[in-house]
């Protein structure tokens, strides 16, 4: 919700979330919190505050009134590449930030992007549009050759070794491999933001997770032929859309 500073005049946000029963998800919002508390980037949304009683979480933040990335593509429907390239040099300015500081998000997708937009300029035209990378209730510092080891993050834009693994020992823990990777998953993700970008829809979807594991590890995605997207853009697509690790 809306509030306003009573000495200052300025207007934030105020978000509020109920605690659960679950003190492993309590436990993630206090990470959250520290984490934002040390990222200072104009990409970021900004955290002022944080308070909290018995029932809630109270967190104080930028205001960003021009909604979601994802929000925007749909009303949309696709992005010029003139649009999509000015996001994504946000995207990957802040993204850069976060990994230079040992911190991977693991959950980058639409829904976790805000727009912001000074006051007088047009709201329609996304070229005036300032992007702010929420959420990070996922993410996590990595100390020096550390890697995660949790299944995180939305199916859709998730890595494919961390969608396959997940699949592949769901109800069971027999022969399971241990989960490794690093800050290469936040680029997987950000390739497939492009991808639903310049298109309306991620590259890989499938109302089945067996189905869409399948698809990731094939890395076969198709651009829609009413599209036309320059070389360049397709570069860009090939070299963070790797179902290859290593590449």
């Amino acid at each position: 919700r809306k509030v306003q500073h009573k000495t200052t005049g300025q207007f934030r946000a105020l978000k509020i979330i109920k605690k659960q029963k679950n003190k492993d998800n309590n436990a993630r919002m206090y990470l959250e919190v520290e984490i934002l508390k040390k990222l200072v980037h104009p990409n970021i949304m900004q955290i002022f505050e944080f308070y909290e009683d018995k029932k809630n979480f109270y967190i104080i933040t930028e205001l960003c009134e021009g909604g979601e990335l994802f929000d925007k593509i749909v009303e949309k429907g696709s992005f010029t590449e003139n649009e999509a390239a000015w996001i994504m040099k946000q995207l990957l300015s802040a993204v850069n930030y976060i990994h230079s500081n040992n911190i991977v998000h693991r959950d980058l997708k639409p829904a976790n992007v805000m727009l912001h937009f000074d006051a007088g300029k047009n709201k329609k035209d996304l070229l005036n549009a300032t992007v702010k990378i929420t959420d990070f209730g996922f993410a996590r510092e990595l100390k020096e050759d550390d890697f995660a080891q949790s299944i995180l993050g939305t199916p859709f834009y998730m890595d494919p070794k961390i969608l396959s693994n997940y699949v592949n020992s769901k109800g069971s823990t027999r022969n399971k491999e241990p989960l490794h990777y690093d800050k290469k998953v936040d680029v997987w993700s950000l390739g497939a933001m492009v991808f639903h970008m310049l298109t309306g829809k991620p590259p890989f979807t499938s109302d089945q997770l067996v189905e869409l594991k399948n698809k990731l590890e094939k890395g076969h995605y198709i651009i829609p032929g009413n599209i036309r997207i320059s070389d360049e853009a397709i570069s860009f697509l090939k070299s963070c859309l790797q179902n290859i690790n290593e590449k």
